[in-house]
């Protein structure tokens, strides 16, 4: 019904291929030009377009979710680095909630990852720490244009946590990928620490989901604690423009 609709394309790649992500969506971008000559480029458009390149294959499909899918208007404050809502969402599912959670997240930054828990589903509890006062502030202002109830967000060391031991049964967890926050260098110090605090305050039979690009810093750290901490299951995906790994543990 519009006069004129406007596109973009956009590009995946399952590796890093040798031509760029951009030139292909704009070889995309051209076939739409062709095609339909009044509509225009632009973004955000009215409709997107998305090829998914694996292996030597494009695979091309228009997206037909509505723009609630991917953005949340609770967001109002965030920061560098923050988590998109898609992708704790998605490790919210991988958490595999029930309503008896009492779920914990020591590192919350603005509180996505708890917001997207308890908007996936019913919880006892959501608790969120942050050493950063700033990150405890947008956490707490998110929480409240959302309306969820029972969440605690507090200013507290994630290595150092005062909290009785087994408190949760469930850790969602964006650990430090060592680039915007963090340091690569300090990680694999940071991870084990983390790593053996939290398995205190989580119940034998608990679980954790961990997000982290520095994957190799953490699996040393895992290996360091494999006496309380199992890997289940590992996802990997691209977490603004970086390849990341989400480790689902079971704490034995």
């Amino acid at each position: 019904k519009k006069k004129s609709v406007s596109y973009i394309s956009f590009v995946k790649q399952d590796i890093d291929h040798g031509a760029g992500r951009k030139v292909v969506a704009g070889y995309l971008n051209q076939i739409f030009a062709i095609a339909f000559p009044k509509w225009k480029c632009n973004d955000p458009a009215d409709m997107e377009c998305w090829g998914f390149w694996i292996k030597d294959q494009l695979f091309v499909g228009i997206r037909i979710t509505p723009p609630s899918v991917r953005a949340r208007t609770y967001r109002k404050e965030e920061r560098q680095g923050s988590l998109r809502p898609t992708v704790a969402a998605a490790i919210a599912i991988l958490s595999n909630p029930n309503p008896n959670d009492k779920v914990v997240d020591p590192m919350c930054g603005t509180g996505t990852l708890l917001i997207e828990r308890g908007l996936l589903a019913s919880y006892t509890s959501l608790s969120g720490y942050d050493i950063d006062t700033n990150a405890t502030r947008l956490a707490i202002a998110n929480i409240t244009n959302t309306g969820l109830k029972n969440i605690e967000i507090k200013n507290e060391d994630a290595t150092n946590l005062p909290i009785k031991n087994e408190s949760y049964d469930c850790l969602i967890c964006n650990l430090p990928f060592g680039k915007t926050y963090g340091d690569r260098n300090t990680n694999l110090e940071l991870y084990y620490k983390c790593l053996k605090e939290w398995s205190r305050i989580i119940e034998i039979g608990g679980r954790a989901i961990l997000l982290t690009a520095d994957t190799e810093s953490f699996y040393q750290a895992q290996k360091k604690v494999c006496n309380f901490w199992k890997i289940q299951t590992k996802v990997r995906f691209k977490v603004l423009g970086i390849w990341a790994s989400c480790f689902v543990l079971s704490r034995i």
